[in-house]
């Protein structure tokens, strides 16, 4: 536990910024908001591999990479 925690403070220190504003911005074609538009984006995508959710799958895998 003590190193994931290390790995967020440093994330957390780096201060990623998402290039689209904030996550919502990955797959504008759901108009929802917040938790919904989460719940919607699951519900309503693959999230592996629909082309809509490349930029989420990458930006996920750079905070991934960061705390390992």
């Amino acid at each position: 536990m003590g190193q994931l925690f290390n790995g967020a403070e440093e994330l957390k220190k780096s201060r990623l910024v998402l290039s689209v504003g904030e996550l919502e911005g990955f797959c504008k074609s759901e108009g929802n908001h917040g938790p919904r538009w989460v719940q919607r984006v699951i519900e309503n995508y693959d999230l592996a591999t629909d082309p809509h959710l490349a930029e989420a799958r990458t930006f996920v895998q750079l905070v991934w990479d960061r705390l390992h």
